[in-house]
């Protein structure tokens, strides 16, 4: 008797977006260079202010003590404190900020990715056409404005598709 073989699209699918993610970074990590876009020095200010503050346990949510030149500038209070102590985790996770750049692009790679994917799966398009699309979305300027800018935008339009 033959025995049938189990066939896993899903478990395909989603090691392909796994794959493109690591495909997208893969410039990056074989330039072995950071992306400094325009917002570059506004942003990472602020994760460092909130790494900083997870470290000493020292929390202010309205002001900057650690980054901003210790100016106690309120920027994470506008600018989404809690996404802010996210990115904040991510710095005191990452032994340089080379290495930080590679992990929350990775992440937005996968973030758009999976929620393309997961949307295109609620609204039944074929499993396979769903990860052509999801990949085409990983490539659109919406998530490469991070990418290339660290425009903070991108990440705001993704949490709001995951919502």
């Amino acid at each position: 008797m033959k025995q049938k073989i189990v066939q896993k699209p899903l478990f395909w699918q989603v090691v392909i977006l796994i794959t493109m993610s690591g495909v997208f970074l893969l410039p990056q990590i074989l330039g072995q260079g950071m992306i400094l876009g325009s917002d570059v020095v506004f942003h990472f200010n602020r994760f460092y202010e909130t790494s900083q503050q997870i470290k000493e346990g020292n929390f202010q949510y309205f002001l900057s003590i650690y980054g901003f030149q210790q100016s106690a500038r309120i920027v994470n209070a506008l600018y989404g404190p809690f996404f802010a102590y996210f990115q904040g985790l991510l710095v005191l996770l990452s032994p340089s900020w080379f290495s930080y750049q590679l992990l929350a692009n990775g992440l937005l790679y996968l973030l758009a990715g999976f929620s393309m994917f997961g949307l295109l799966k609620k609204l039944r398009v074929n499993g396979w056409l769903s990860v052509g699309m999801s990949i085409l979305f990983m490539a659109t300027y919406s998530v490469q404005y991070w990418i290339e800018r660290q425009g903070f935008s991108a990440w705001g339009r993704l949490c709001c598709r995951c919502a």
